[in-house]
Parts: structure tokens; sequence; C-alpha cells
């Protein structure tokens, strides 16, 4: 299979998930969110795009958040 059907089968099974699924960067910004996952968070892609995973957390999950994604707070 070539690397462009690859991605192109990848982005399919992406955006057709029933599950909520996101890739982040390191640093917990968003890069990619599925329709799914903006369903069950009540935000638009657009919004998601915009933020990193601490935003989206509760107040007793920031600091772990912030451990895991390696953000500067």
């Amino acid at each position: 299979m070539s690397l462009q059907a690859s991605e192109e089968r990848l982005r399919a099974i992406f955006s057709q998930s029933v599950a909520g699924v996101v890739q982040t960067h390191l640093t917990g910004r968003f890069l990619l969110v599925n329709n799914r996952f903006c369903e069950i968070l009540g935000y638009r892609e657009s919004e998601l795009l915009s933020m990193r995973m601490r935003d989206i957390c509760v107040a007793g999950d920031v600091a772990e958040a912030d451990r895991l994604f390696q953000n500067d707070g």
C-alpha cells in the first residue's frame, strides 16, 4: 500500500469513528479532532483546534494534563 493510500485510509477511519478521537501536539494543543469528539465535548472543531488539553480538563486534572503534555502553564 502506498503512503498516500495509507494516509487516506487513516483519515477515513479517524473521521468515521464512532469514538471521540483526537491528536495532540506534545504540549497538549489539539491538532486533529473528529466530529464525535466535538459532539462529546460540545465544542466546534475550530474552537478545539485553538485549545489545549488542559483547557478542557476539570480543575483537579489540570496538573496531570500539564505533566503529561509538557505544558508550562
